[in-house]
């Protein structure tokens, strides 16, 4: 069964991505340090770590290029929050955001 990209999902690789975490090693330790409940559910890192480099793209222009517009809009609507409040997950408007940091 193909894997569904919810917005929790690009929250967290915002999240991961404005931490530094660039590649599955440091995924997997900040996944470790946090006790991520989507890690926890199964998510690949490597899939994540995929994820983490479309964010990349979207902000700097390198990175994996084929990123879904999703994963733009939450980016965009993350870049006017600080890392706290992304963290926090309180101020996500339309998401079914469920992780826990």
């Amino acid at each position: 069964m193909a894997h569904r990209w919810t917005e929790a999902i690009d929250y967290f690789a915002v999240l991961l991505y404005m931490e530094g975490c660039f590649n599955s090693s440091a995924i997997a330790a900040y996944s470790k340090r946090y006790d991520n409940s989507l890690i926890n559910r199964g998510l690949e890192i490597g899939s994540l770590a995929m994820r983490v480099s479309n964010v990349k793209a979207i902000d700097t222009g390198k990175g994996l290029e084929n990123y879904a517009k999703q994963t733009c809009r939450v980016f965009e609507y993350c870049s006017g929050l600080s890392l706290l409040e992304i963290k926090k997950g309180r101020k996500f408007k339309n998401a079914k955001c469920s992780f826990r940091i």
